[in-house]
């Protein structure tokens, strides 16, 4: 499989601390079809020196960096979407 890969900052504007949510990524066929899709988990995303690693926390003002990785979809996949997700 080929892989690939993504990374983004989240940054904390509110003023008050938060957990950091799942990032989801959809991918969908020309018809809007979801073809692919995957929930990944901050201890996923974090590196292990993120000082947010330990809390899995945001204070505000606090900005840390998401890496994702992942086996890429099918050619069909032409769309997708990411959506923070708080369980």
């Amino acid at each position: 499989l080929d892989r690939s890969s993504a990374a983004s900052d989240v940054y904390k504007r509110q003023d008050f601390p938060q957990p950091l949510p799942a990032i989801e990524l959809n991918y969908s066929d020309v018809a809007g079809q979801t073809v692919a899709a995957r929930r990944v988990y901050p201890r996923q995303y974090l590196s292990e020196s993120s000082a947010a690693q330990a809390a899995f926390a945001l204070s505000p003002g606090e900005n840390v960096n998401a890496h994702l990785e992942f086996a890429t979809p099918t050619a069909d996949a032409v769309n997708y979407q990411v959506r923070f997700v708080y369980e």
